[in-house]
């Protein structure tokens, strides 16, 4: 197993456009579990905190990112030739400086199958891809950008 923890903090940053000082402070961490030789887990998680000196400005800086982002990767590589993956995705809420659209809560959850090919001289991937697979809608950075569940089909080729 892998641990690693970072712990951040940026000194007070000028932004030029709006002359707000701000301090972010953080923790993040990842872990890795390797299961059977093969198949294996990545945990990450990070918390941010944003404070600002300018009081009129505060509510809007302190929450413009989200407070808190998880991910999970489960990788099972079957054989050479087939492996899948499982990815979970949460960010806290928000609220957008341009605008001020508060952002709710998001989780999604993606599955992934992919198979490695061969002919002559040509190697390819073929892989399917199912993002958001339970449906829930969540906005990422507009109203009007709501997103559901999607899939497609990738083809990578190299000749």
């Amino acid at each position: 197993m892998r641990k690693v923890f970072t712990l951040m903090e940026t000194n007070d940053i000028e932004n030029g456009s709006n002359f707000v000082n701000a301090k972010i402070t953080g923790i993040e961490g990842e872990a890795k579990w390797s299961f059977n030789q093969v198949a294996s887990l990545l945990f990450s998680d990070a918390y941010d905190y944003i404070r600002v000196h300018k009081n009129q400005l505060n509510k809007s800086y302190v929450d413009s990112a989200p407070r808190n982002t998880v991910s999970a990767l489960l990788i099972n590589p079957f054989n050479q030739n087939w492996d899948s993956s499982l990815a979970y995705y949460l960010a806290s809420e928000a609220t957008q400086l341009v605008g001020c659209n508060p952002r709710d809560l998001i989780r999604s959850c993606d599955a992934r199958v992919a198979k490695r090919f061969k002919a002559d001289n040509v190697r390819g991937v073929i892989s399917i891809l199912v993002e958001n697979i339970f449906n829930t809608k969540y906005q990422e950075l507009a109203v009007y950008n709501t997103l559901g569940r999607r899939a497609c089909i990738n083809v990578k080729l190299d000749f």
